[in-house]
């Protein structure tokens, strides 16, 4: 359970500076973004509004970003995800699918709750770039495809290998000769 708590205290730090960080830093670009609010003559929230989703849809919100500043809190909100998702699930594991003297899978916990940010990051991305539509749907079912693929092939039960200790040891009968 110390490894819970050490990742639940990583989380809960994250999202406090996350929390932060979204309070202090702007996702915007402003020298750009004024010079846009200014060209188009931009006055009201509901006409930003329209203007970001036009620049969505069109594939050109990038230019309208502080990368740094959305890199860091970007950074910051992964690191709490995966903070809470890896408590959520080495709880789990050590409450249902361990015994009491057993330690939770650490590195399979942060590595499946490496999986469900991530698979957000791509899909807001995605979004971000293109507008939704079929394409989307087909990158979305892809990477939700390649994610199982990959837990699966590389990190699933091998059931073919035995450990050593497993093995029965059986007397073969030998063959004396006169």
């Amino acid at each position: 359970m110390k490894k819970v708590l050490i990742s639940l205290t990583i989380g809960v730090f994250s999202i406090v500076l996350f929390l932060y960080l979204v309070d202090t830093l702007s996702p915007w670009n402003e020298v750009i973004l004024r010079e846009y609010i200014e060209k188009f003559s931009i006055d009201s929230g509901t006409e930003f509004n329209e203007f970001i989703d036009d620049s969505i849809n069109a594939g050109i919100i990038f230019d309208y970003l502080n990368l740094k500043n959305v890199f860091i809190l970007f950074g910051f909100g992964f690191t709490a995800a995966v903070s809470f998702l890896a408590s959520l699930h080495m709880f789990v594991d050590k409450l249902f699918f361990k015994k009491f003297y057993e330690d939770p899978n650490t590195t399979t916990a942060i590595r499946r709750s490496i999986w469900v940010p991530l698979l957000f990051s791509i899909i807001t991305v995605v979004r971000l770039v293109t507008a939704f539509n079929l394409f989307y749907l087909v990158i979305l079912g892809s990477i939700v495809l390649l994610i199982i693929l990959i837990e699966v092939a590389f990190f699933g039960k091998k059931g073919g290998a035995k450990k050593k200790d497993e093995y029965q040891e059986v007397d073969l009968p030998v063959k004396k000769e006169d």
